[in-house]
């Protein structure tokens, strides 16, 4: 890839950049407001669904679809 790692950077900055902007008008603060709160609860649900998936104890459940 062109200018890597450089413009991965580059790139993460003007995201992060673009969202500090969007506190500063009125009417996109909502919208930032209920994306972060949506990102937050996907992250709690993976680490709670990992957490169960690491642990050694844990056996999935018996498929129930029928087998030819």
């Amino acid at each position: 890839m062109w200018l890597f790692p450089h413009l991965t950077y580059f790139t993460i900055l003007v995201l992060l950049v673009i969202l500090a902007s969007m506190l500063f008008i009125d009417s996109m603060v909502s919208q930032l407001l209920l994306t972060l709160l949506i990102t937050a609860v996907v992250i709690v649900c993976y680490f709670a669904f990992a957490r169960r998936r690491l642990d050694p104890t844990y056996e999935p459940a018996a498929s129930t679809i029928a087998k030819d």
